[in-house]
């Protein structure tokens, strides 16, 4: 999330959703790779998760589920 036209709020609502969809998207990509699936499977077991009423959701999620596995696959 990048601040607009105006001051970064941290009480703003949005950044608590936003940090929670992020903990819920580690937290299943650490599940899958722990289990040993690969991208692909990760991303077809993760579709739904964290799904709320975000604009691009669909448009962004499975891209977020192959760069959080690329990142954490190396932990």
């Amino acid at each position: 999330m990048v601040p607009g036209h105006r001051p970064v709020n941290m009480t703003d609502r949005s950044f608590a959703r936003e940090r929670a969809y992020l903990a819920t998207l580690r937290d299943g990509v650490r599940e899958a790779i722990a289990t040993e699936l690969g991208i692909k499977e990760t991303v077809a077991r993760l579709t739904d998760l964290g799904r709320t009423d975000w604009l691009l959701f669909d448009a962004a999620h499975g891209r977020n589920i192959v760069t959080a596995y690329t990142e954490l696959e190396w932990e």
